[in-house]
């Protein structure tokens, strides 16, 4: 213990941890609130554009989601995550674990089951979707009529959800019964990657999130009600 005391780490990790404390109480809340105050720079500069730009950006970089709804009328979109069941996760981790394991006994593994597909959801006045992209090409479209949604709840992931359902904690949860079947899908208020897999510009971004984003989030918010 004397040692540990008189030891010059003690004094290197002393300045880490008020380094952190001062970074994260005094500086990440003046960068979220610098970018917050960016975002409604922008957001008030494009006021009264938003429906012209969402249809500029179904007909271009977004027009494979338009393609695979087979409307013009997409009121919003977000990035979201792929929808398994728990029967889906507990045959991939088991599938990830045996791979792990037998490439260290034989230097062979069998196949991960991650992927590089795309996946989102999508709302119109009518329908809620989800989607799936293989390059650009959508390979798996869930369409539920609005009308018939029950019990819509929307929440945050949280610990249980990433291990049982396949989400992330602090994601964005939709949750809602369709036909006797209960639904969860988990997303993000942003789309990070179009489906051609390129990330937009930062001027993309910021436009498909007024015109794309935030709209969905409305729409599944008015649905609570």
């Amino acid at each position: 213990m004397e040692y540990l005391l008189n030891s010059p780490y003690i004094y290197v990790v002393g300045a880490f941890v008020l380094l952190s404390i001062i970074y994260y109480v005094v500086l990440v809340p003046k960068i979220k609130a610098k970018y917050a105050q960016k975002g409604e720079i922008i957001k008030e500069s494009l006021k009264g554009q938003e429906i012209s730009l969402r249809k500029r950006y179904f007909d271009s970089l977004l027009k494979p989601i338009a393609d695979a709804v087979g409307t013009i009328n997409i009121i919003g979109a977000v990035e979201c995550m792929q929808k398994r069941t728990t029967g889906d996760l507990a045959k991939e981790t088991a599938i990830n674990a045996a791979g792990k394991v037998m490439g260290k006994l034989t230097g062979i593994g069998v196949e991960m089951t991650d992927n590089d597909d795309l996946y989102y959801l999508a709302i119109t006045n009518t329908h809620l979707f989800y989607l799936a992209f293989d390059d650009e090409k959508c390979i798996e479209c869930l369409a539920f009529p609005l009308d018939e949604i029950r019990q819509i709840q929307v929440g945050k992931g949280n610990i249980v959800d990433r291990n049982l359902k396949g989400g992330a904690t602090g994601a964005e949860k939709l949750l809602f019964s369709y036909n006797g079947t209960d639904h969860t899908f988990f997303y993000n208020k942003q789309i990070n990657y179009l489906p051609d897999q390129n990330r937009p510009t930062n001027d993309d971004y910021s436009k498909i999130y007024i015109s794309v984003v935030v709209p969905f989030a409305e729409k599944i918010a008015s649905l609570k009600g």
